[in-house]
């Protein structure tokens, strides 16, 4: 009963924030190709609230602001073009994503007339594990204990390893980097894997991966659900047209694209 009133209390207070009990936020980087050694990208801040209509049925809202980015290889952003911004009632806000994924693509085509075309050739979701068959996270362990009985192990990543190599995350401390939007709210917390994917020129491989926080990151025998296993995606991954997807979104999650060249 206590830990009901404690998740009762903590959704009334984000329904006062605007975000209700649904509240998320993504960053999502989708690449396109490369122009002059930039990275030319289309960036979507995605933010999920909900209302509840006259028939008492609890509804989403999706906010999706979409950029038209370019950064330098270490991820550095150069410039980011607001492009355009929608709100949507839906359970899902992929047929939108790719609408306006569209329209930028064919910005960009237009703007970038010398660009060089990404090929997707890989991608795989890690279901929010530490560990991934390609890629993993190095952490630092803080230890805070809530309980005397329960002690969770605080998980900052620092680097990603891929091939055995280690690529530092940077990005995290980077307050000005837009994504973040200037916040420290979520520096030093727990980050998992939720995807992870590979695209290539013939110069140039580059591997985007999304990292995530929020309620749900814990063992599946505490919460009594399946344990976390990687898994590949029902849809084709080939055609950089039409290469977007809905990422997996934890409860009160928070999540954000990152990159690096192999």
């Amino acid at each position: 009963m206590k830990k009901f009133c404690i998740l009762l209390i903590l959704c009334l207070c984000t329904t006062i924030s605007s975000f209700a009990c649904l509240g998320a936020y993504q960053f999502k980087i989708f690449p396109v190709g490369v122009v002059d050694n930039k990275i030319v990208t289309i960036d979507f801040q995605i933010h999920r609230g909900g209302t509840m209509s006259e028939n008492k049925e609890f509804l989403m809202d999706w906010y999706l602001r979409v950029y038209i980015s370019t950064y330098n290889q270490n991820q550095q952003l150069i410039k980011a073009t607001p492009f355009d911004s929608v709100k949507i009632k839906s359970n899902g806000y992929l047929p939108k994503l790719q609408e306006m994924y569209n329209a930028a693509f064919t910005k960009i085509q237009t703007n970038f007339l010398s660009i060089e075309l990404f090929t997707p050739t890989y991608i795989s979701f890690c279901d929010f594990q530490t560990k991934c068959k390609l890629i993993e996270t190095q952490i630092v362990n803080d230890t805070i204990t809530y309980s005397a009985t329960y002690t969770e192990i605080y998980k900052t990543p620092k680097a990603l390893l891929y091939k055995n190599k280690k690529y530092p995350l940077d990005i995290i401390n980077d307050t000005l980097y837009y994504g973040f939007a200037g916040s420290l709210e979520y520096i030093g917390i727990p980050y998992h894997i939720s995807s992870y994917r590979i695209y290539e020129t013939k110069t140039v491989k580059l591997i985007v991966f999304h990292l995530a926080t929020g309620n749900g990151l814990y063992d599946g025998e505490e919460r009594n659900q399946p344990l976390a296993k990687e898994y590949k995606p029902k849809f084709k991954f080939k055609n950089i047209k039409t290469a977007v997807y809905e990422e997996p979104l934890l409860h009160h999650g928070y999540g954000f694209d990152a990159f690096f060249i192999e």
